[in-house]
């Protein structure tokens, strides 16, 4: 968080409102114009082969997914790996068997009197 933060206003809200004011543009133009009102057609520009900037085809956007989950798998296994101590590694296993449904074999469950 302590870095999250900083860098979410600096690259995000200073960044904008100086781009803004450089090109003598107003904020709330920008906003709807660059990101709200974009959204809508984003499926149908997916949809038609690939977007007016040359993104990724429609027959491409499963071959781009796969690899972007294969990324994000790899960092999070050296990130599970190296980034965490075992004992956070323990606690972090409790919760997400514990989101996913999963018994813990530790616990006894409660009988409701």
């Amino acid at each position: 968080m302590g870095t999250a933060v900083p860098l979410g206003l600096i690259s995000g809200v200073a960044t904008m409102v100086y781009g803004c004011r450089a090109l003598e543009l107003p904020i709330g133009r920008y906003l709807w114009e660059g990101m709200i009102s974009p959204g809508p057609d984003e499926p149908r520009l997916r949809g038609s082969g690939g977007d007016r900037t040359g993104g990724v085809p429609a027959g491409r956007l499963g071959a781009a997914g796969r690899h972007g989950r294969g990324c994000w798998l790899l960092f999070a296994a050296c990130a599970w790996r190296f980034g965490l101590a075992a004992h956070e590694r323990e606690r972090w296993g409790r919760m997400v068997s514990g989101l996913l449904g999963s018994r813990n074999p530790d616990r006894t469950p409660e009988v409701a009197a």
